[in-house]
Order: structure tokens, then C-alpha cells, then sequence
């Protein structure tokens, strides 16, 4: 019996965009992306992000009606 699978991997690159090594690898999943080729584009926040997301639903927000009364609220 032939038993058909669907196993997904997840995995985190760290590229570097400036050589042309990195270029390459790039290309190719932008191809994969573009292409429906089994390739889907993740994005994880970083920690920073997830704590001010955080923040943001706890209601823990600066409301300013402009740029000049958000930079006097930050500096108070």
C-alpha cells in the first residue's frame, strides 16, 4: 500500500543579500514563490516586534493627534 504524505518543512535562513551567493538563493525562492512551486514566504516577527504587539492589545499606546505632540509625550 502506497501511503502518499504531505510533510512540510520550516526552516530560518539568514542570507546574505550583498554576495552573489546569497543573490542566487534569493532568486530561487522568489522563483519557487512566484511559481506555486512549494514555496510560501513566512514572516516571524522578532522579539521587538512581538512585544510591542503585545503592548499594543494590553491598550499600552502613546495617542497623539501629530508628530510635535507625540515627540513631547515621549520626551515627558
Amino acid at each position: 500500500m502506497y501511503l502518499k504524505s504531505n510533510i512540510l518543512a520550516t526552516i530560518t535562513l539568514n542570507i546574505n543579500e550583498r554576495n552573489k551567493f546569497g543573490k542566487a538563493i534569493l532568486e530561487l525562492i522568489k522563483i519557487g514563490i512566484s511559481e506555486n512551486k512549494g514555496v510560501e514566504l513566512v514572516k516571524i516577527p522578532n522579539d521587538e516586534t512581538i512585544k510591542a504587539i503585545e503592548e499594543i492589545n494590553l491598550g499600552k499606546l502613546i495617542k497623539a493627534e501629530n508628530a510635535t505632540e507625540l515627540i513631547k509625550k515621549l520626551n515627558s
